[in-house]
């Protein structure tokens, strides 16, 4: 699991990557995509723009980028 802002970033061990926002009522999912077809144990680390994700075979670079709705939220907190 990896916090990033007011996010969480979780890696399944079958290869899904979650995005979830987190709340006092619980963690509230995002988006999800199903990076890898295996398992994976390692965590995601991000890099600039870019969320790297590895399994023992592969690894993926993921360019992060914002919605524009998201944008006037940061900017809004800011």
């Amino acid at each position: 699991m990896l916090k990033v802002d007011e996010h969480l970033i979780v890696m399944e061990k079958r290869g899904r990557l979650n995005l979830l926002k987190p709340d006092a009522s619980g963690h509230h999912p995002l988006s999800s995509v199903a990076a890898f077809d295996r398992k994976t144990w390692n965590h995601p680390v991000p890099v600039d723009h870019c969320l790297y994700i590895g399994n023992d075979q592969e690894t993926v670079c993921l360019q992060l980028t914002l919605r524009d709705s998201d944008k006037q939220v940061t900017e809004s907190h800011q």
